[in-house]
């Protein structure tokens, strides 16, 4: 009784492969005639890029190519890749998009005594010794020792003259039409410098 059920579980079996067998293979030749159908009456496309159709094909590239290949406002066109690039801050090059405002690294700071931070990237003058309420008091004493009155005074930040750092001021005294420009140096000593 035993290997009567099992014969007919072999031949239920086998029924159920032979079914699924016939299935994929009817359907693969549908797959196939769908596929095929129509295609042999049809000419290939040739595939001929033309720099200027505003289509950048795998063959042009930004350099080669402009008018259909751009670079967005983040990256610029490298000669020698072809292609759109981002600047890399630190190569020792002074890349498009890079200045001493953003890469001091690679672009020289243009002002003289500016230092580059490595952190931010961008030039900017060294700290100052003094706080310009201190380059206030030195200069209010400095005119009230020569008997003069200060009627106008502007402290700048700090700048770089004839090899040190300084605060320079604008300064208008009592009974004088002309302004002074002054620059106070980290010593307190200071000096009139001519006016541009």
């Amino acid at each position: 009784m035993r290997e009567h059920k099992l014969n007919n579980m072999r031949k239920g079996s086998a029924w159920i492969i032979a079914i699924v067998s016939i299935v994929v293979v009817i359907a693969l030749v549908l797959i196939l005639v769908f596929t095929l159908n129509g295609k042999e009456d049809k000419e290939p496309i040739p595939f001929n890029p033309v720099c200027g159709d505003g289509n950048c094909s795998i063959s042009e590239g930004c350099y080669t190519c402009p008018e259909d290949c751009k670079c967005n406002e983040n990256n610029y066109c490298s000669e020698t890749e072809d292609s759109c690039v981002g600047p890399v801050c630190g190569n020792g090059v002074c890349e498009s998009f890079e200045s001493w405002d953003n890469c001091c690294e690679d672009c020289e700071c243009i002002v003289d005594g500016e230092i580059c931070d490595n952190e931010t990237h961008s030039c900017h003058m060294p700290d100052f010794g003094l706080e310009k309420s201190e380059v206030e008091s030195i200069v209010r004493s400095y005119y009230a020792s020569q008997g003069r009155t200060i009627l106008n005074l502007t402290i700048s930040g700090i700048m770089f003259w004839e090899g040190a750092y300084g605060m320079p001021a604008d300064v208008l005294v009592d009974n004088e039409t002309n302004l002074e420009y002054i620059l106070v140096r980290e010593d307190g000593s200071i000096e009139i410098l001519p006016f541009f």
